[in-house]
């Protein structure tokens, strides 16, 4: 990755504000954002450049449009990508240290190589990522430990209550999957919660019922097929995702896509209804 011999001028200047940087004398580019977006998109080893010369200064990137942008080694670390576009984007070798991508839309991005460290990739949309190969301080742990702190956020609950939920349900932090749901709300009178994990190019569901309990949390029902025997995975780019939610009334629902002809995935059902039956969550005839 260019640069790296750079790694620890990254990690100490990074977070350094102009308020910080000034009284020491440092050196500020004055460069307007706009022409920074456009060194970007003309040229990463000149961004580079600039980038390692000013490592210091904040670098807003937010809600830009890099669509299919070849963004391959580029030094984005400590960056605000809030709500930025990188649909289908090459960007291998990427040093995103400390980057915030919250809201990004990330789908199709190549980030195979890359230092996600500590970057921040809440409610951001990662379907069919390419995170293969990530550097030994950045893997899929701090993928799902954003996802962790982020629905903790959402539901204002304890982190340490979600990353029980994610561990009882089977998941270890270096697991390729997101959390897609928690529903701890429709399903409390049964003192139960509904966890929704996606993994996998197909964003394939894991249905995931977990109770409380006085030792703390224990899964009692788990679902990740169809009736057929399928998963709850897209079967291509024109194919829609499966969504899973609860209902207030206590019953878990698994809305069925269409695919790229428009039709149902699972012929004649639209949705999947699993009801509790006093012993488990079964699915409802139709």
């Amino acid at each position: 990755m260019q640069g790296e011999g750079h790694e620890n001028k990254y990690r100490l200047n990074e977070e350094i504000s102009e308020e910080v940087a000034r009284p020491f004398g440092l050196e500020r580019s004055e460069l307007p954002r706009e022409e920074v977006i456009a060194m970007l998109r003309r040229s990463v080893s000149e961004f580079n450049e600039w980038r390692l010369r000013y490592p210091w200064e904040m670098l807003a990137l937010d809600d830009e449009d890099f669509q299919q942008a070849n963004l391959s080694g580029v030094l984005l670390f400590g960056a605000n990508l809030e709500g930025t576009t990188f649909r289908g984007a090459d960007m291998r070798r990427t040093n995103l240290i400390n980057a915030r991508l919250a809201f990004a839309d990330l789908a199709g991005v190549n980030f195979e190589g890359s230092d996600l460290e500590g970057a921040d990739f809440s409610a951001a949309n990662m379907k069919n990522c390419k995170l293969r190969n990530l550097s030994a301080q950045s893997d899929q742990s701090s993928l799902l430990k954003s996802d962790e702190t982020r629905w903790a956020r959402q539901l204002k609950l304890k982190r340490a209550y979600v990353s029980a939920l994610v561990k009882a349900a089977g998941y270890a932090e270096n697991n390729d999957a997101r959390i897609e749901n928690i529903d701890v709300v429709n399903l409390r009178s049964r003192r139960h919660s509904l966890l929704v994990m996606a993994a996998g190019n197909g964003h394939c569901l894991d249905l995931v019922v977990l109770a409380n309990v006085k030792a703390g949390v224990e899964k009692i029902w788990q679902q990740s097929q169809t009736p057929d025997g399928g998963g709850f995975c897209h079967s291509g780019a024109g194919t829609d995702d499966f969504k899973a939610h609860t209902t207030k009334s206590g019953t878990i629902v698994v809305d069925v896509p269409m695919d790229e002809n428009g039709e149902l995935v699972i012929p004649g059902m639209t949705h999947l209804v699993y009801k509790w039956n006093g012993q488990t969550y079964a699915l409802e005839k139709q």
